[in-house]
């Protein structure tokens, strides 16, 4: 039994006789982002999960896909293309603390302008920076290996 399969069957427990509503963050390097992002982008990720979990103990109400495709980064790198360009691009802003806060406060700069979001903007932080950074680079990896399958 995996950390999150003990912490959900724990958590089943302690709710209750209640209902636990739970949200689910996946993230890692897995085999499966591929189908992952397939499933989110169908709206069947979240229904798929949910007809494996106890129905009346437990209501998933959301699925975060922060996963990354198996890849062989450098191989990417070497072989050309868009895909090599963007591993370069992504090696070259997470190497550099600066470039990587600054790409963040970019991204972020149409939204300061007004106060509509200042709740969920955090201060741009090279830590924070290059763990979007990757997952950028993660998914879009994982998109295009599978229109490449398509």
């Amino acid at each position: 039994m995996n950390t999150s399969t003990t912490a959900l069957v724990s958590a089943i427990q302690d709710a209750k006789p209640r209902l636990l509503i739970t949200r689910l963050r996946l993230q890692g390097q897995t085999n499966a982002h591929q189908d992952l992002l397939k499933a989110e982008a169908q709206d069947q990720l979240v229904s798929s999960l949910r007809d494996r979990l106890p129905e009346n103990s437990v209501w998933l109400d959301h699925v975060t896909v922060s996963t990354i495709p198996v890849v062989d980064r450098i191989e990417v790198g070497r072989s050309g293309g868009f895909q090599a360009a963007l591993v370069q691009l992504t090696d070259a802003l997470i190497g550099s603390r600066p470039a990587s806060t600054d790409l963040q406060t970019r991204v972020r700069a149409p939204l300061v302008n007004g106060t509509q979001f200042d709740d969920l903007l955090l201060t741009p932080n090279a830590y924070d920076a290059r763990e979007k950074i990757l997952q950028a680079e993660g998914r879009l990896l994982g998109l295009m290996e599978a229109e490449a399958d398509e």
